[in-house]
């Protein structure tokens, strides 16, 4: 999780909604997935998932499902 990078554009986080995920990802484990992309400097960027992803990274998870997009 924490190879990801965010993009600076990011909307704001909700820490409501960050918190409803942590308590679901505890509970049911990984029921979803971010989706990524591999920006010009070949790192992980973060599409579509911030919130996820920021669960992921307060309840300590190392990992999380990830879909790489890659353009055509």
């Amino acid at each position: 999780v924490d190879d990801i990078v965010i993009p600076a554009d990011c909307p704001a986080l909700d820490e409501d909604m960050i918190n409803l995920f942590a308590e679901s990802m505890q509970k049911l484990g990984e029921l979803t997935h971010v989706v990524v992309w591999r920006n010009r400097d070949g790192m992980l960027e973060l599409i579509t998932g911030r919130h996820l992803l920021e669960a992921a990274k307060r309840i300590g998870w190392p990992a999380i499902l990830a879909y790489e997009h890659v353009p055509s």
